[in-house]
């Protein structure tokens, strides 16, 4: 959303900038303005990686969480000492199968 708002704040400064480059209006407010328009510019694009970024953490976190659903589910017909196994090993089939010996011993 901040992104936007800086876009939609470059268009009038980026106008004035351009008239007072015809000497439209005075030509230090054309500077100015063209200075604001790199800044706001500057400011949309970093907040639109930081959207960006915010936005892959949260899917690989989401998939991270359906291949431990999907693991997890592979995993609860083995027995204890095979899970056990598995956990000591680590990683993604490790947490899988910790979450599974978790389960059984709450009695879940």
């Amino acid at each position: 959303m901040g992104m936007w708002i800086f876009l939609v704040l470059c268009i009038p400064f980026l106008a004035l900038a351009l008239a007072g480059a015809r000497r439209l209006v005075n030509q230090d407010l054309g500077i100015f303005s063209m200075a604001v328009f790199f800044i706001c510019l500057a400011g949309a694009v970093l907040m639109g990686y930081q959207s960006r970024r915010l936005a892959l953490d949260d899917r690989q976190r989401t998939a991270k969480g359906s291949m431990l659903v999907i693991m997890a589910s592979m995993l609860k017909e083995e027995d204890s000492v095979t899970l056990e196994k598995i956990v000591a090993k680590g990683g993604p089939a490790g947490e899988a199968a910790a979450l599974i010996l978790r389960n059984r011993k709450t009695g879940g």
